[in-house]
């Protein structure tokens, strides 16, 4: 927010710029937890720390809601957000003229990660994508496990949601990353080939579908 008002004020060059606040994330969900996010437990507290993030001056509102391969044991295809926070969020930033978006790649494409051999067993977790359409979260960050179901509901919301892909971060984590010297466990690997691939397929419907892509 200091540098996208440093650019408004002529201070610095920059493009037009809209700032995030800190991303919202659940206990469970240690994504970001080192400082980079907000941890939020339940619907009260999710409340308080989007009003805190808008006081401030955020112009969006960012919730953590899918883990990722990379943060171990947090699968991208877990959601640690309930239907009640979601709604909650929603409720205050949209109450406040607020956009919000998600980190959320699942969508009931969930494989077993104790039988990976098995990778047709249907997880019953909460699903993210589809979290995000029907409360109303209006920016949806990767959605790379969307199943049919989830394609159906954001072909009929196309008018109110955008899929920001970020597939540049499954390319370059899968082909990039041990030249910069992390390396991959086999866990991890084999969690992001299936998600570039299924990505891959599932964006393409995507485009077909008219829903907004947005590189």
């Amino acid at each position: 927010m200091v540098i996208r008002d440093a650019i408004y004020a002529g201070k610095l060059p920059g493009p037009r710029y809209l700032a995030n606040c800190k991303e919202i994330t659940h206990p469970q969900d240690a994504v970001g937890q080192n400082g980079l996010a907000a941890v939020a437990d339940g619907p009260d507290e999710m409340r308080s720390v989007v009003n805190r993030h808008i006081d401030i001056g955020a112009d969006t509102v960012k919730l953590t809601m899918s883990g990722e391969e990379i943060c171990e044991p947090l699968s991208s295809e877990k959601c640690y957000y309930s239907d009640e926070e979601t709604a909650a969020c929603v409720e205050v930033a949209h109450g406040r003229g607020t956009r919000l978006c998600a980190h959320a790649r699942y969508a009931a494409y969930f494989k077993s990660r104790i039988d990976c051999s098995n990778h047709d067993v249907p997880h019953r977790a909460r699903d993210s994508v589809k979290m995000c359409v029907k409360h109303g979260v209006d920016i949806i960050f990767h959605a790379s496990w969307t199943d049919e179901e989830g394609l159906d509901m954001l072909e009929r919301n196309k008018t109110k949601h955008m899929v920001v892909p970020a597939i540049n971060w499954l390319y370059a984590t899968l082909y990039e990353s041990e030249s910069y010297g992390y390396k991959m466990s086999d866990e991890e690997r084999d969690g992001y080939e299936r998600e570039f691939t299924k990505a891959k397929e599932v964006l393409s419907e995507m485009h077909r579908r008219g829903i907004t892509v947005l590189p």
